[in-house]
């Protein structure tokens, strides 16, 4: 994903940025973003590459993209992170690559087990998820945001899919129903027989 100034949000895809001539384009020198345009297959992105103009930093980026003229592109944590504080800024394209993050441990560490417990317990219970909707929405707004969360995709979760569990339930109380039901209508033809 690329952050842009919101003046220039009619770009969607990479093609769209390389096509047009008013904006220049990089991202933070020797980091995840710049190796997967350098190495990637798409030869789109290895124009990108090739039309660089890094930054030092993320925060040197962001600078660069609010004086006009500069697409960041950026992992799209920190991009939806920053677009949230920034309301002149917005995202554009699509994300390019999904990776995970890692801790470093020295060999034979004892503390590695822990972590791993402590990781997979929170990812288990979504917490990750939920510490990191609770980070975003924790951010202040900007104006107009009303009109744009309609056109988001809502995440499924147990709040929106509770109607669909009540329904299920409520057919499978019935369905028991009908069948205690049958149950005893067969029986009493079994005792009573056709009389």
């Amino acid at each position: 994903s690329s952050g842009i100034n919101a003046e220039y949000g009619g770009i969607k895809n990479v093609e769209d940025l390389l096509e047009q001539t008013k904006l220049t384009w990089g991202t933070v020198s020797s980091t995840n973003p710049e190796t997967l345009l350098q190495g990637s297959e798409k030869e789109e992105y290895r124009q990108l590459y090739d039309k660089l103009d890094n930054v030092e930093n993320a925060t040197r980026g962001f600078d660069r993209v609010k004086q006009g003229n500069y697409a960041f592109i950026y992992e799209s944590a920190l991009l939806e992170f920053t677009v949230q504080q920034t309301c002149d800024l917005v995202i554009a394209g699509e994300k390019f690559s999904k990776f995970g993050f890692a801790f470093g441990f020295p060999p034979n560490s004892p503390y590695l087990d822990l972590f791993n417990n402590v990781i997979l317990q929170y990812r288990e219970k979504n917490e990750l998820d939920k510490d990191w909707e609770k980070i975003k929405g924790s951010q202040m707004s900007c104006e107009g945001d009303e009109a744009d969360s309609s056109q988001s995709t809502s995440k499924l979760d147990m709040k929106n899919l509770s109607g669909l569990f009540t329904v299920i339930a409520l057919g499978i109380v019935t369905s028991f129903m009908f069948l205690i039901a049958e149950y005893t209508f067969a029986c009493f033809e079994d005792v009573y027989g056709n009389e």
